[in-house]
């Protein structure tokens, strides 16, 4: 009789809490993409900018839906450490500053994202530049920790969702595959991420993310300066979340899948580098169609030594 009572209690605050708002597009997937030079250690600073529109149903006022715009910032700092020839050390330290601009109403919510550490084995490496076709295969994996802050209190007063949070309070687990293949000025690069999320200590589990893209460059030398255009494409998919995964309580207005085009251009001078890339949606399906990924953005330096 206990367990009934507590499920009731449970749906009725789930209903409360999903029906005002669309969750599931900020837990985002680490990928390395095209990497500076092999041989040198780095240290940068990357900076990413997601836009977001959604429309849905209102519990409170009947025939007229919510509209609202999602902007996620986050910042972070990053670098690699070869521990050896064949061995790579990632961190990355985000920053995040989400907001929301629902009905005219605005929100918002920053702090320390979830840190995230993996470690890949160069399985498949051309040791001489001077060579005709120069690849490299990384494989590995990492965690993703709960150092974010996941603010509870406010998610069940309705004043915030678990896609807004700066962290999702849960440990994740990252497999990622990065391959490079080089013959004289071109080259391609294709990678894929896959992230294993599990509950939190409130019982709500982001969905697992699956991410695989191809991009194609070109090598360009102007005096002291490596300058290498490139196009391709990203896939991202995520399944739904749990809003309780104990019950095994869906979030039926989460997941969904996208298809980037991207275009960008990375540089390099001496011994510092910088990014720049625009990602706009191809195809999509978010939460039933009830949520549009605009454009991605994303821009970065790197310090090699």
């Amino acid at each position: 009789m206990k367990k009934i009572l507590l499920l009731i209690i449970f749906s009725a605050t789930i209903h409360q809490t999903l029906a005002c708002s669309v969750c599931g597009c900020s837990a985002s997937n680490q990928y390395l993409g095209i990497l500076p030079q092999s041989k040198n250690n780095f240290a940068g600073i990357q900076y990413q900018y997601r836009v977001f529109n959604s429309k849905h149903s209102s519990v409170i006022t009947e025939g007229t839906p919510n509209i609202s715009k999602d902007y996620y910032h986050t910042t972070q700092v990053w670098g690699r450490y070869n521990i050896s020839d064949r061995v790579q050390f990632f961190a990355f330290v985000p920053y995040v500053f989400n907001e929301r601009v629902e009905n005219n109403i605005y929100s918002k919510n920053n702090g320390l994202g979830d840190i995230s550490i993996l470690v890949n084995y160069s399985l498949l490496s051309t040791k001489k530049t001077s060579a005709k076709l120069i690849h490299n295969l990384l494989l590995g994996g990492g965690i993703k920790l709960p150092t974010g802050k996941y603010d509870i209190d406010a998610i069940r007063l309705g004043d915030g969702m678990p896609n807004m949070q700066s962290g999702t309070a849960s440990f994740d687990f990252i497999a990622n595959i990065n391959y490079t293949i080089q013959q004289k000025r071109n080259g391609l690069n294709t990678e894929l991420s896959y992230t294993l999320t599990t509950a939190n200590k409130y019982d709500y589990k982001f969905g697992n993310r699956l991410g695989a893209g191809i991009t194609m460059f070109r090598t360009m030398r102007l005096r002291d300066n490596n300058i290498i255009p490139q196009v391709g494409i990203r896939y991202e998919i995520s399944s739904l979340d749990y809003s309780n995964y104990y019950w095994s309580a869906k979030n039926r207005e989460s997941g969904g899948h996208v298809l980037y085009g991207a275009a960008g251009m990375q540089f390099f001078y001496r011994s510092i580098g910088g990014q720049v890339r625009l990602s706009v949606p191809v195809s999509q399906n978010y939460a039933g169609g009830k949520i549009n990924s605009k454009y991605k953005v994303e821009t970065g330096l790197y310090f090699l030594f």
